[in-house]
């Protein structure tokens, strides 16, 4: 595996990074692209996403940022950001609500 040294190439997450703090990029992005396209793939998406939440950063009186995304069990980390709630947790809500309810053109 050969590192570019362009930092800007982001074709590749090294290997160290197998954290997850459920960060909302990527169901904001399933949010957009849903509601431009209404292509149903993106709310899968999101489904498979939320259920993953659920199943592996789930604890005690709430959700919890996640140490290896590639080891299950999961090692919940004693954290949770606020995006989590403010971002990641809205935009999942968002995509699976009714297209009338929240219109993008009146922004």
């Amino acid at each position: 595996n050969v590192r570019s040294t362009d930092p800007f190439d982001f074709k590749e997450v090294p290997r160290t990074g197998k954290h997850s703090f459920l960060r909302p990029e990527t169901t904001e992005s399933l949010f957009y692209l849903y509601r431009l396209t209404g292509d149903e793939k993106y709310r899968q998406w999101g489904e498979q996403i939320f259920r993953a939440i659920l199943k592996h950063a789930k604890v005690d009186g709430g959700f919890s940022s996640v140490e290896d995304v590639n080891q299950i069990p999961t090692v919940k980390v004693d954290e949770l950001q606020s995006f989590v709630m403010a971002e990641t947790f809205k935009y999942l809500f968002l995509l699976f609500s009714p297209v009338e309810k929240l219109d993008l053109g009146s922004f």
